[in-house]
């Protein structure tokens, strides 16, 4: 399956996930690509403000018959906010989990 790729840098965070948004959206939208591939290996700060982000885009690429996928499990600067938020606590929501560790434990 090939995919078109969204490669994200800095702080995602409430102040400047706006410019985020635009590029995912647009390659959700604009692209014949069944599948967007998110790269935040980048990313050097998150808030709750780009989790929701994505996991909204997931859900509305979904909508769309697309996938929204991460390119490599979450870590550094978006694995901590993920656990400090819970969305990787024992009791998270399994779809959810293996979108954020790329279907790794």
């Amino acid at each position: 399956m090939t995919a078109r790729r969204v490669t994200l840098s800095g702080p995602m965070t409430r102040g400047n996930v706006l410019s985020a948004r635009r590029e995912i959206l647009d390659a959700i939208c604009d692209s014949h690509e069944p599948k967007i591939v998110v790269d935040c290996s980048a990313v050097d700060e998150v808030d709750g403000a780009f989790i929701h982000l994505l996991l909204g885009a997931r859900r509305g690429a979904a909508a769309m018959g697309k996938i929204v996928a991460l390119a490599s499990p979450a870590s550094g600067a978006l694995r901590r906010a993920l656990e400090g938020g819970g969305f990787l606590a024992p009791d998270r929501n399994e779809d959810d989990f293996g979108f954020w560790t790329c279907g790794r434990t």
